[in-house]
């Protein structure tokens, strides 16, 4: 259908992946294959897929340039791998593993889910503060080193997104245990002495 000769294209919907298959089967998988994993780091995570895509798989709306689960923008994925993947071979070698032989690109953000764990955790991965280890400090760590000052969320956004979509996930689970297990050897803090801010 056209509108003063400019054809209209109906959006189609984009559906909510199960984030209990999410969690079990790529979020914790990957942070272990990576080096990565800790029960905060994990549910960090699953609070930065809550608030920033409803655990929707999509390029940020309005034409944006944010992808992903995880909305990460194409200039912080290529800042991430210049300042951080490849100044650690082993992290780099990891994360190469999960692209199947393809070049790391912003566009596998969409295409690749692990991919995309494993970018917003080196994001995180990136920062000198320790992850804290309760939703309020989850939602405030969030803000201040995902979303920035300078973006349009909020931690209560944060926390109301944790409610609507993580804790039915929780709630089903059994008692948090050491998940740590079989985890690829840890990485430990990076070794660089700058903080990313993007």
């Amino acid at each position: 259908m056209t509108t003063h000769g400019r054809r209209h294209h109906r959006r189609l919907p984009v559906s909510r992946i199960d984030a209990s298959d999410f969690l079990l089967h790529t979020l914790r998988p990957t942070l272990k294959s990576i080096g990565l994993y800790s029960l905060e780091a994990e549910k960090l995570l699953m609070g930065t897929a809550a608030q920033e895509s409803n655990f929707r798989n999509v390029s940020q709306n309005g034409g944006g340039p944010a992808k992903g689960l995880f909305q990460m923008e194409t200039i912080t994925h290529d800042d991430l791998w210049t300042r951080v993947v490849r100044r650690h071979a082993t992290l780099e070698l990891r994360i190469r593993a999960l692209l199947n032989g393809a070049a790391p690109s912003a566009p596998m953000l969409l295409g690749n889910a692990a991919y995309a764990v494993a970018m917003c955790r080196v994001k995180y991965w990136s920062v000198r503060d320790p992850v804290p280890r309760d939703l309020v400090g989850w939602s405030q760590y969030w803000k201040r080193w995902y979303n920035t000052p300078l973006g349009k969320g909020a931690p209560s956004e944060f926390i109301a997104n944790w409610h609507l979509y993580v804790d039915p996930v929780y709630a089903r689970l059994p008692d948090d245990a050491d998940q740590a297990e079989d985890q690829a050897p840890s990485l430990g803090v990076p070794a660089f002495p700058f903080t990313i801010v993007i």
